[in-house]
């Protein structure tokens, strides 16, 4: 079953950027969000303006559903706000900096917001 995010925009942003920075198809977003094929065809560079929301579908973030040490966990899809770090993330969910490095790739802490990250929540 396909997860949804209500997604609102950080700044003005086209389209394309959106669906970069969650890794989706233009046309996955337009879809999730009603709107007409007419208007998907002409508007891919569509702007949208800070504040506007969207309905984002988010691809599974299972990764095995275990934590590096054999524990059940359930990753859960979090958009970083402005003012979050990983070290304020990982407090609100009650985990490190090390393991949000790890989960999401990261050879460095530092995310922006608008960023999409797993969240590992114990199962």
């Amino acid at each position: 079953m396909p997860s949804l995010l209500s997604y609102r925009l950080p700044w003005d942003l086209k389209l394309s950027k959106v669906a970069f920075i969650f890794q989706l198809n233009i046309s996955d977003i337009l879809g999730s969000n009603n709107i007409d094929a007419m208007i998907r065809i002409s508007n891919v560079e569509m702007p949208l303006t800070s504040g506007q929301r969207l309905v984002i579908p988010l691809p599974c973030m299972c990764l095995n559903n275990t934590d590096g040490e054999g524990g059940a966990v359930v990753y859960m899809s979090y958009v970083v706000e402005i003012g979050e770090n990983l070290s304020s993330i990982g407090d609100e969910f009650g985990t490190t900096v090390h393991e949000l490095e790890g989960v999401n790739g990261f050879d460095q802490s530092q995310v922006s917001p608008g960023d999409v990250l797993a969240i590992p929540i114990p199962g």
